[in-house]
């Protein structure tokens, strides 16, 4: 039967042909993120493959698509949810990406986005604002980044779709609603930015911003 070991705890587990990495640390209880469920829409389950890279299925083109925009990629890197574990009496190595980790890791694209939007390089402010959303797609702070991208690019119907992702992750948070009722204004749905407003005023009614509406 196969064996899967988690570095650096040590954790080892044999498991059925057929089982993914994921699989496995879920049942060895080994530190290895899932933020999407294993459906392959994130990358919080990369991991490195120390040992026994060919005996797991093959990666495909969705799992590639991901990767692309994932973290410090290397030649051993796999999803662990879409690693299938094909050799019978194969052990593999593999070393996850610290979940700890994972919160800082965005942090830092985030702020290589932002750098980059200061250095007024869009394509690399993209390419960063997504891998933060990669690495950590329940944050708000990520996908907020991202719409703000998309916005200076003029690619205004998936920053709001972003914009909303953000508040959708922190609905208390008055600025995100702010932005989603700008970009909502732009694209003319005016009575959705009208709520927006509303919401953000709700949420933070001292704020300058609303001082003349509720004047008024």
């Amino acid at each position: 039967m196969p064996k899967v070991r988690f570095e650096p705890d040590g954790i080892e587990i044999e498991v059925p042909v057929g089982t993914s990495i994921l699989e496995a640390s879920n049942k060895a209880h080994a530190q290895v993120g899932s933020a999407c469920g294993g459906v392959c829409a994130c990358s919080t389950c990369h991991v490195y493959v120390k040992q026994g890279l060919g005996d797991l299925e093959g990666a495909s083109d969705r799992e590639e698509d991901i990767m692309d925009k994932a973290f410090d990629v290397r030649s051993n890197s796999r999803l662990g949810c879409q690693s299938k574990i094909e050799g019978e009496d194969a052990t593999i190595v593999v070393a996850a990406i610290a979940a700890q980790a994972i919160p800082l890791v965005a942090q830092m694209k985030v702020q290589d986005s932002q750098d980059a939007v200061d250095a007024g390089n869009g394509n690399a402010a993209l390419s960063a604002a997504k891998t933060a959303v990669s690495v950590e797609p329940w944050a708000a702070s990520t996908h907020l980044q991202l719409a703000l991208v998309d916005e200076q690019l003029g690619d205004l119907r998936t920053a709001l779709r972003e914009a909303r992702a953000a508040v959708a992750h922190d609905d208390a948070d008055w600025s995100l609603w702010v932005v989603r009722a700008r970009l909502e204004t732009k694209l003319g749905q005016i009575p959705a930015a009208r709520q927006s407003l509303k919401r953000a005023a709700a949420l933070n009614p001292h704020s300058p911003l609303f001082a003349s509406n509720s004047s008024g």
